[in-house]
């Protein structure tokens, strides 16, 4: 019986994972108006997942002019969180947003071990795919690295509003 309980309480844990993993993949439309909402929300979920923390730092809305942005700038860092969870194995992970001088940044900051930006192992696709995406909204995205100094990866686009 006891046994028969912790195999029935280790299968619901299996798929609450399986459940949240599947809302990070679903591949939902962000709304220009809700992106920090939902940024909200994969910060407080990623804490809940990883056992990280993760925090949102933002004195303002990002300013978005529309969904396709703010559904490809949501989906960069979601990538570069699950990466920070994943692969650097961080404690903390930072998300701020800042705008100036007409161009809005939000950067994704971890205190992992860091890695060498310019010799991503074969098959690690995170990196291009965020590339491709900053690209395809004409945003650029920024990646700063160090060897024992942790992940700061930027997504930065021009603030039109």
């Amino acid at each position: 019986s006891e046994t028969a309980n912790k195999l029935a309480e280790g299968i619901e844990h299996a798929l609450d994972q399986a459940r949240a993993i599947a809302r990070g993949l679903v591949p939902v439309e962000i709304d220009a108006q809700g992106l920090m909402s939902a940024l909200d929300q994969l910060v407080s979920n990623t804490e809940n997942r990883c056992g990280i923390t993760c925090r949102l730092i933002c004195s303002e809305v990002a300013p978005i002019g529309d969904t396709a942005t703010a559904t490809q700038v949501f989906r960069i860092v979601q990538e570069a969180i699950n990466n920070a969870a994943k692969h650097a194995e961080a404690s903390q992970v930072d998300v701020h947003f800042q705008c100036e001088a007409g161009r809005a940044t939000l950067s994704i900051r971890d205190d992992g071990p860091g890695f060498d930006v310019d010799n991503i192992p074969p098959g690690h696709l995170g990196v291009g795919i965020m590339r491709e995406r900053a690209a395809a909204v004409g945003a650029e995205l920024e990646i700063e690295s160090e060897s024992g100094s942790g992940t700061k990866v930027s997504v930065v686009w021009t603030n039109d509003e």
